[in-house]
Formats: structure tokens, sequence, C-alpha cells
């Protein structure tokens, strides 16, 4: 994205060939752009909008309360589309190296990623210009800008990320939308259950015991519990097995019936 960018500016944009240091500073911006929106999982309209008070570098945060969209040739700024897109997103110490570098000489309420002059940016400009030429480079054609998000919570969950905390990241309004969306990727649980039933199964049946090795090298455990543990307590006896005979209860009678 580097170099695409700064090739484009270079060539096309008025006053910025003999001034390689816009050049290169949008590059850095635009560079970083990529990288938060592959590891941060934000929309286009949330890295267009974002402003550098947002950004803390010290907690590795970006605060996304803002989308930058483009209606109908105007640019409108606003909160994101739900509030669950409403939130802090932790980032990578990668990518906040790569921001503290980008944003050196912002202001506080800039836009991060801004063009020539300063102006925002605008998502068919933006993906004719530089997206597109920086795709063709990588040799990534047909790769979206909105695959960025799904790279970030992919990556996530490779890493362990749970269902809830892709919710909260990605500004998912339920847990629903994860699993409806990236279910697949999560890794499955089924072996270990399904060994627990058969180790249950086994002593129950009287089989003889089983014991699974947990892949560490050492002796496998032997994870066989006793049939009685299993099933629970034994029921209790009948009440009419514990009851006292009447004459055990002391009743004069011996249990007959009076007339």
């Amino acid at each position: 994205m580097y170099e695409a960018t700064a090739a484009r500016l270079g060539r096309n944009v008025p006053g910025t060939r003999r001034d390689d240091s816009q050049v290169h500073d949008i590059a850095q911006r635009f560079s970083a752009f990529v990288l938060l929106g592959g590891y941060g999982g934000l929309r286009f309209g949330e890295l267009a909008g974002l402003r550098l008070d947002k950004v803390d570098l010290r907690r590795r945060t970006v605060r996304v309360d803002t989308s930058l969209i483009e209606v109908r040739g105007q640019l409108i700024e606003g909160r994101p589309k739900t509030v669950a897109g409403m939130r802090t997103v932790p980032l990578p110490r990668s990518v906040v190296d790569r921001l503290e570098i980008a944003t050196r000489d912002l202001g506080g309420h800039d836009h991060v990623f801004s063009g020539a002059g300063g102006s925002p940016i605008r998502a068919g400009s933006f993906r004719a210009r530089f997206w597109v030429p920086a795709l063709t480079r990588a040799d990534l054609a047909g790769l979206r800008m909105h695959d960025l998000r799904h790279t970030a919570v992919s990556t996530w969950i490779a890493h362990g990320a749970s269902a809830n905390q892709v919710q909260v990241w990605a500004g998912h309004q339920s847990v629903a939308t994860v699993f409806d969306r990236y279910g697949h990727l999560f890794p499955g649980g089924e072996d270990p259950i399904m060994d627990s039933i058969d180790i249950d199964a086994a002593a129950l049946a009287g089989g003889p015991q089983c014991a699974v090795d947990d892949g560490s090298g050492a002796a496998p455990e032997n994870h066989a519990r006793n049939p009685r543990e299993i099933a629970g307590p034994p029921d209790s006896p009948p009440e009419a097995e514990n009851a006292e005979s009447p004459a055990e209860a002391g009743d004069p009678s011996g249990g007959r019936t009076r007339t």
C-alpha cells in the first residue's frame, strides 16, 4: 500500500511531486489504514471517520464512535449504524507502532486518514486511486476493502478470541450474528466430549478401563470412574421396607382393625 500510494500521489496530485515528505506521510497513513482494518476490524466508514483523539497509543486501543460515509456525493459524519458499533477495539503492538508513526504530525481532532490537503477520504476515489493499484502490486486482485474486516475477525478467532469478544470488538449486535457468519472458524470441541462419554459408557458396562492420551508424552491418565459415582447415589429403599411393624411401633392392637 505504501508503494502504490506514493507512486500515485507522485504522479497525479498537483503539488506533491516536489513535496516528497507529504507523499511519504500520506503513504504511511494509508499503510496504517490497511493494518488497522485488517487487525482492528473497522469498517471503511469507521476508518475514514476516525480522529486522532480516539486513538489511545498507551492502552493500544481505538474508540469507534463515528462513521464517515458518502451519500450522493456528500460526506456525512455520524454514529456507527448500530449501538453495538460504538465500541473500543484492542490492537496488537505492531499496529499501534505503525499508527504512532503515521499520526506523528497530526492534531488532536484531525482525521487519522486523509488525503492531500487534509481532505477526508472517500470510498470510491480511495478504491480507484490507491486500493486497486496496491492490490495489483501485491497480486491480490479482487480483494475488497470490507475483506479486511473479515480478515480481522478470522485472525481473532484463530488466536483464541471467544465469540463474546468477537461480538464486542466487531460491533455485532449479538453473539448469534458471530456464529452465523464465523461459526465455522471456531475450533471444534467434539472429540473431548465424545471421549468422555466413551469413558463413562465403558465404566458403566464394566468394560476395561479407558486411558486418554493428552498428547504430552506422559503416561496416559486413567479417567475411568466408579459407576456409582457416575450414576449418582442408589435410590433410597422403598418406604414400606423401612416402616416399623405396628408391634414395633408400640401399637397394642398389633395392627388389628378395631370394630
